[in-house]
């Protein structure tokens, strides 16, 4: 059962990282392809978690928002699957980007959510070639704006969980 299992999550691995590529895709654009199918694997995986966190820790609006998360992430291995490769890239970054912006204001601005971009400002670099750089840039000042806006809009009080679901949490 367990080398079944494994089986079979290798093949699902390698069929979505591979979602898009054919036998004539050149060989840096295949390996932006790959990276971006698998940066959205691993954050919807890891979205899928904390998602499931947030619902047992009695968080269950923030839990059940993780669902059109990862569902967002999945759309880039689609859209690349269709072939629509910079779109891909590109809607990962903003997607990556609205689920922070909607997470830092959710839970206030001293949960540090919003420091998660400082990562994210480094996947435009590795997903566009550098004949792409304009792509990267907007896509670095999208997270610059994004990080603006988290610092100069934050909608919700400084920690809006309640003293019991904190405990629990820390």
């Amino acid at each position: 059962l367990y080398l079944l299992t494994m089986n079979l999550l290798t093949v699902l691995w390698q069929n979505l990282s591979d979602a898009g590529l054919n036998l004539n895709t050149q060989r840096s654009i295949a390996r932006n392809i790959r990276l971006a199918n698998q940066v959205a694997i691993i954050t919807c995986v890891f979205a899928a978690i904390y998602g499931y966190i947030f619902y047992v820790i009695a968080l269950s609006f923030a839990g059940i928002a993780m669902i059109p998360a990862c569902i967002g992430l999945l759309f880039t291995v689609l859209l690349n699957k269709l072939g629509l490769f910079n779109s891909s890239r590109l809607w990962l970054i903003v997607w990556c980007n609205v689920c922070v912006f909607y997470y830092s204001q959710g839970f206030g601005i001293d949960a540090g959510i919003h420091l998660a971009l400082f990562a994210f400002s480094l996947l435009p670099w590795l997903m566009f070639e550098w004949r792409k750089r304009q792509l990267a840039i907007f896509s670095n000042l999208l997270i610059l704006a994004n990080f603006y806006l988290i610092s100069k809009l934050a909608i919700a009080p400084t920690w809006p969980i309640s003293h019991n679901a904190q405990h629990q949490i820390f």
